[in-house]
C-alpha cells in the first residue's frame, strides 16, 4: 500500500470519526400540541400542527425554538422547545407484566 494511499484512508476515517455524532438523527417528543411556523419567529407563517406525544425528528436548534420535519409530512417547521421533551411518553412508566401462557 503506497504512502499516500494509507494518508488518504487515515484523512476519510478520521473525517468519519468527526462526523459521526453530527450524522444520527435527534427525536423528540410534544408533551403538548404545537404550532410550526415556516420561520424562527414564533409570529411567523403557520406549516402545521403537531400533536401532543408525536416524535418529531430535530433538524436545527436556534434558542428556545426548534425546526423539526412534521410527522407523515414532507414539511418542516419551528416549535417551541418547551414544548417539548426527549423522553419517550410512557418510558418512565414500569413495564406491564406479561400474561401467563397456558400450555396446552
Amino acid at each position: 500500500m503506497s504512502r499516500s494511499f494509507a494518508l488518504l484512508v487515515s484523512i476519510v476515517a478520521a473525517l468519519l470519526l468527526a462526523l459521526s455524532p453530527a450524522l444520527a438523527a435527534e427525536f423528540v417528543w410534544t408533551t403538548e400540541s404545537a404550532e410550526a411556523t415556516r420561520f424562527v419567529e414564533a409570529d411567523s407563517k403557520s406549516v402545521g400542527q403537531v400533536a401532543a406525544g408525536e416524535r418529531v425528528e430535530v433538524l436545527f436548534r436556534d434558542g428556545e425554538r426548534i425546526r423539526v420535519k412534521l410527522p407523515a409530512s414532507s414539511k418542516f417547521g419551528w416549535i417551541d422547545t418547551a414544548k417539548t421533551t426527549d423522553t419517550e411518553p410512557g418510558a418512565d412508566e414500569p413495564a406491564e407484566p406479561a400474561e401467563p401462557v397456558n400450555p396446552e
